[in-house]
């Protein structure tokens, strides 16, 4: 694996110190007649060593490197300081002069899997060796690469005025090879720094692999964008393929399909208690004659409560409501607020009917809760399935939250957009405090003054911090054990499962007694009686009996991915334990394979589990606090935001970018130093966060942003072709809007005429009763 990082000014000294520390203990070992060996240190470090690539020579010439440094010598460290640091090269040659904020050169950091330092720390020396040739071939490869595909300057153009690229004759980098982490574990890695001056194929492939690939990319890709121009880097140019078009141009194909029997009979009686905003969407959705119906609305807008009244609709047409999403837990979520008759999660939906277990038909309507984590692919496969059926499919979820994973998104945002009859909430109702909701709003999607607002909002409400991991980590395990002994509800949730581990062993310690017996579960994590603990996997086989909230005959929900459960106790000699859901009370036996690979404490979880959760309930207090990175996602940001009821908090800490940055030790190398900075630092970092907005986006979307003379024909068709749809969609919703208000007019004339004739009657009646007739 390989993770690039900046480097500034002294950072190099980190590594020098390491590398100093083994050529001193190797030069020790020696003298004390052990052998210079390998050059390996009590820290298990090697001397560093040039890496040349490309033009050696030119380099050579360049730089001032002798033959010895040019083919992988070792490396003077006050060298490579004095280049790194001033810009100055062996031979006295420099370029531009660096300023305070200058990026001094990059680390890149080459890890062998986990997997392969172990085996290797295991083998014999052969083992060992060829291990270590493979590592060091890998460098050399990817090295190559990187300067056939980044190793670039910029050059003044005088007739463009602009700054075209120009390649470099070679890289210059020193590798510092590392063989522990700072944990000391085996860890096979080397730090290459470099200073400034995928496809898979079968492991017989014929050829170089490299260039492989790219003929094969050559072949099948298409591009997207505009070509690349001098001034450009490597890698502005977007490719597609044509199975993506493909798969696009099939979604285009059926979401137009109208069926009249696809209206649903919505009364004013099954709208009571929604919002005028919910009953205007609910009510367009249920008269509306289009099969594929959308529906986006911001966290916490009671999208799937209001989808009740679509439910009663359907049951006066005899029509069974499906409700489907991508976890388990936000379909359970959804039949708790009886969004649907039946749940399922979209993998499970689509194995049974295509294994022709589930009729999908006229008497079905399908509810796709959280619909933009809902992957092209597996959307595709269920508009095929619905529209065949006709059965209407109600696409519900924000394209502002998180994108599917592992897997290509964006296409309920361009349903949004592209389809006028897409219904939208602009309400929020989750958060008990306006102004919060507000400020929750501006981080959806808002730019400009009105989120320069409510990031001040948020800040000015101490709802902001930062600081070093450790410090972020055990800040929210305080305000976690706080809330707690207040009775609050209180969510922890994390960027990466590594610090919502570390939150969980604490607060796994602080809740239960050391010596209460324990079994081990998944993550090397062991649960006592009392703990939290969160199921990560579906599983319909496991027995889950009703708990004390459960009406008889009420329907039970399966174990999930994502839900929480409390240990009511726990069986040594077996290995197994009982719990109870937190939301149902239902309890469940877990033992075996699932106890030990799908149990795992459940204090703290990661954001991505999180999306569809509402933390505090109607008469109950409810807090969240997140920990993201200053390079997290806006989406990530705003959906640990809105997920407390009265109250929500980010901690933000500065993503670590080298082992240089990680050295923040006193004296003692085993105590940490716990850093934290000011609120305005941390509005400074959530700036940063919501500048990266990562929402995935489709293959048309990307092209229509580049004019269509800049792109191939064959795109530039689909894109003219997308856009007849569009216009064709505008006539056909507007014809259907001129028809439903016709129809409104005329039932209300109708409404009118028969009112005046109940009162006409009622008043030839009232004169009757005084008495009144012909005679007067």
């Amino acid at each position: 694996m390989l993770t690039i990082s900046r480097l500034s000014r002294w950072s190099i000294n980190y590594y020098n110190d390491t590398a100093n520390a083994a050529q001193a203990a190797a030069m020790d070992r020696q003298s004390a007649g052990g052998g210079l060996g390998e050059y390996y240190s009590e820290s298990d470090t090697r001397v560093p060593t040039w890496v040349v690539v490309g033009d050696t020579a030119a380099v050579g010439e360049l730089t001032g490197l002798d033959a010895a440094a040019l083919h992988g010598g070792f490396a003077d460290t006050a060298v490579a300081a004095r280049w790194l640091d001033d810009g100055i090269a062996p031979n006295g040659a420099s370029g531009r002069g660096y300023t305070t904020g200058s990026v001094h050169g990059f680390d890149l950091t080459f890890a062998a899997p986990k997997s392969v330092s172990l085996l290797r720390a295991l083998t014999d020396d052969i083992g060992e060796k060829t291990m270590l040739a493979a590592h060091q071939k890998g460098i050399d490869a990817a090295m190559t690469y990187l300067h056939q595909h980044a190793g670039y300057t910029r050059v003044h153009n005088p007739l463009t005025g602009k700054k075209d690229l120009r390649r470099l004759p070679g890289l210059v980098g020193i590798a510092y090879q590392h063989e522990t982490s700072r944990c000391g574990d085996p860890h096979l890695h080397t730090h290459v720094i470099v200073e400034l001056v995928g496809a898979l194929l079968p492991v017989d492939a014929p050829g170089d692999p490299r260039a492989l690939i790219e003929q094969i990319t050559d072949m099948v890709g298409v591009r997207v964008s505009a070509a690349r121009a001098a001034h450009h880097r490597e890698g502005h140019e977007l490719f597609t393929v044509d199975a993506v078009i493909a798969e696009e141009t099939r979604i285009f194909d059926m979401i137009d399909t109208v069926d009249t029997r696809a209206r649903l009979d919505v009364r004013t009686t099954d709208l009571r208690g929604l919002s005028a905003d919910q009953a205007r969407a609910i009510a367009s959705i249920g008269a509306s004659p289009y099969v594929v119906q959308p529906l986006q609305a911001p966290a916490g807008a009671g999208k799937t409560h209001s989808l009740q009244a679509l439910r009663a609709g359907a049951h006066r047409a005899n029509k069974e409501v499906l409700v489907l999403a991508p976890t388990g837990n936000a379909v359970d979520e959804a039949m708790r607020d009886e969004a649907g008759d039946r749940g399922l999660t979209v993998a499970k939906a689509l194995h049974l009917i295509e294994e022709g277990q589930l009729r999908v038909d006229r008497r079905t309507v399908i509810v796709v809760d959280e619909a933009s984590m809902v992957g092209t692919p597996e959307l595709r496969r269920l508009l095929e399935a619905s529209t065949a059926g006709r059965a209407k499919i109600v696409l519900v979820g924000d394209a502002y939250q998180l994108a599917p994973v592992k897997a290509r998104g964006g296409m309920f945002e361009q349903l949004c957009e592209d389809l006028p009859w897409a219904q939208r909430l602009g309400e929020v109702w989750r958060l008990r405090d306006p102004a919060e909701r507000d400020a929750s709003l501006a981080l959806r999607s808002a730019r400009g003054h009105r989120l320069r607002k409510a990031i001040g909002w948020y800040r000015n409400h101490d709802r902001l911090h930062t600081g070093d991991q450790v410090a972020m980590a055990t800040d929210a395990t305080t305000a976690y054990l706080t809330a707690r002994a207040e009775g609050k509800d209180v969510a922890i949730l994390c960027d990466t499962w590594e610090i919502a581990d570390a939150i969980n062993q604490r607060l796994h310690d602080h809740f239960t007694s050391a010596d209460a017996p324990s079994v081990p579960v998944a993550r090397d994590q062991h649960v006592r009686a009392g703990d939290l603990i969160l199921s990560r996997h579906n599983d319909a086989a496991l027995t889950v009996k009703p708990g004390t909230q459960h009406r008889r005959g009420e329907r039970i929900d399966q174990v999930r991915n994502g839900n929480r459960w409390r240990v009511l106790g726990v069986d040594v000699q077996r290995s197994r334990i009982a719990a109870e859901r937190l939301t149902d009370r239902a309890r469940v036996v877990f033992e075996g394979d699932y106890l030990r690979e799908h149990i795992t404490l459940g204090y703290a979880s990661t954001v991505h589990s999180a999306q569809g959760m509402t933390i505090g309930r109607s008469n109950h207090y409810g807090i969240c606090r997140s920990i993201l990175s200053d390079r997290a996602s806006r989406a990530m940001a705003y959906v640990g935001m809105t997920r407390g009821r009265d109250g929500n908090h980010l901690a933000i800490y500065p993503a670590v970018t080298n082992e240089a940055h990680q050295h923040h030790h006193g004296a003692d190398t085993a105590v940490h130093q716990m850093r934290r900075g000011t609120k305005n630092a941390a509005a400074h970092y959530f700036r940063m966060i919501l500048a990266n907005d990562d929402r995935a986006r489709t293959m048309h979307t990307v092209a229509a942003r580049t004019d269509r003379e800049l792109l191939p024909t064959t795109v530039a068709a689909l894109l003219d072709r997308n856009d007849q749809r569009r216009a064709a969609r505008v006539q056909g919703w507007g014809r259907h809007s001129a028809e439903t208000r016709a129809r409104e007019a005329a039932y209300q004339r109708i409404t009118a005429t028969r009112q005046q004739a109940t009162q006409r009657q009622r008043s030839r009646s009232s004169g009757r009763d005084h008495g009144y007739g012909l005679e007067l």
